[in-house]
């Protein structure tokens, strides 16, 4: 892809620096057709800054449909997790959003320019975040798209023992923004267009329930993580010329046939049809499959949903627990795992300070974590959410 290389010239910037933006701005390009290369791009970043950190996210919305990525250099997994968890709330818990938007949008900044010392060493941001990782000092832009409701973010981070950004690294970023706010662009046409159908996959691969679809001839077209673990470990159903097989003969080919009779009730307009198949395994209790149609090719079915995926097939494992407390709070009640957590504990008899000392949060975020907790499930009162969970019967386990 061919670079725009104009680049306005700032008496206060070294010829260095232009050699360094010159350097960058191609990798902006190649990650956005490849997204596992911004930490290519941020490490580059990092090393023009001086700066041990630097992170990318983009966050868009296409009607109901929410999309979110971060990619991060030099932070640990911990930090990682921890930064996601934090992107989920607002103001309250950072004061830089509010002091940024609007009058920075699309502009560079660094954190002194918006927020004083005090201020950001009092937030919850700082003390749960920024302080136990080594981070100290922000130097960011956040671009928004009004017509494609894209917001993209880039940052490079410095540690309290390095000196504070300034005005010239501020610089120095503005010679990068005519490229960030191409990709900026291209990248959130690409996720709007691409959206629909890798949320459909994403969701099925986060699905603790062992699931794979397959063709009309039982030909997997898709297997998420829990149905890969089986079929590689060929205990019983496995593949077979990239079908969905078993190692028993008469067992595969009943389930080749229910394959192909759901695949054929399908096509009919009284579809639906769904069977059931106990799959014998050598050391461990049978998997019961259910195969249905996915409904795929119908006018309700949605773009996303191939014309090829005939047939579903979900490998119940008896041995296998399927959620956690944890993990059924967040599907029923459409909580995070950091807010379904709260609500396990407070069901379990835990105080809010409690639940701050236990999680090592400040009191103050586990309680605007609580507000969206209580937003989400409808509960007016921390006891109406405590008789909620308990309602639903699960164990809470700690």
């Amino acid at each position: 892809m061919d670079v725009d290389t104009n680049i306005v010239d700032d008496p206060t910037l070294s010829e260095a620096d232009y050699e360094s933006a010159l350097r960058i701005t191609p990798l902006f390009y190649d990650a956005v057709l490849q997204p596992g290369r911004w930490e290519t791009a941020l490490k580059v970043m990092t090393e023009w800054f001086a700066a041990p950190f630097a992170s990318m996210h983009l966050q868009t919305a296409a009607g109901q449909f929410e999309h979110y990525l971060w990619f991060g250099y030099g932070f640990t997994e911990a930090a990682k997790e921890d930064y996601l968890a934090y992107g989920n709330y607002g103001p309250e818990v950072d004061p830089r959003p509010r002091r940024y938007f609007p009058r920075h949008v699309n502009k560079p900044v660094h954190c002194r320019q918006i927020v004083t010392e005090s201020e950001w060493h009092r937030s919850p941001m700082y003390q749960d975040l920024f302080k136990p990782y080594g981070l100290e000092f922000s130097l960011l832009v956040t671009i928004v798209s009004e017509d494609l409701g894209t917001m993209f973010s880039v940052g490079v981070y410095r540690g309290p023992d390095d000196p504070p950004f300034t005005q010239t690294d501020v610089d120095r970023f503005q010679l990068l923004m005519p490229h960030l706010r191409r990709a900026a662009d291209v990248y959130g046409r690409l996720v709007s267009s691409e959206i629909k159908s890798r949320q459909l996959e994403n969701a099925f691969d986060d699905l603790a329930l062992a699931t794979l679809f397959t063709n009309t001839t039982g030909e997997i077209l898709f297997a998420n993580r829990s149905a890969t673990e089986l079929l590689d470990s060929e205990d019983g159903i496995c593949r077979s010329n990239g079908r969905a097989s078993h190692s028993e003969p008469e067992t595969a080919t009943a389930l080749a046939q229910a394959i192909r009779k759901v695949a054929a009730e399908t096509r009919q307009e009284d579809g639906g049809k769904v069977l059931q198949l106990t799959l014998a395994r050598r050391d461990s209790p049978p998997i019961l499959a259910t195969i249905c149609s996915p409904a795929a090719g119908s006018p309700d079915a949605g773009p996303w949903l191939s014309s090829q995926l005939r047939v579903a097939v979900f490998l119940t494992d008896p041995q296998k627990s399927y959620e956690t407390t944890t993990e059924h709070l967040q599907r029923i009640f459409g909580l995070t795992q950091a807010e379904a957590k709260i609500a396990r504990d407070l069901a379990a008899g835990l105080t809010l300070k409690e639940i701050a000392g236990k999680r090592d949060r400040s009191l103050e975020t586990v309680r605007q974590q609580l507000k969206s907790v209580m937003s989400k499930t409808g509960a007016r009162r921390q006891a109406e959410l405590v008789k909620s969970v308990l309602a639903l019967g699960i164990p809470l386990e700690k």
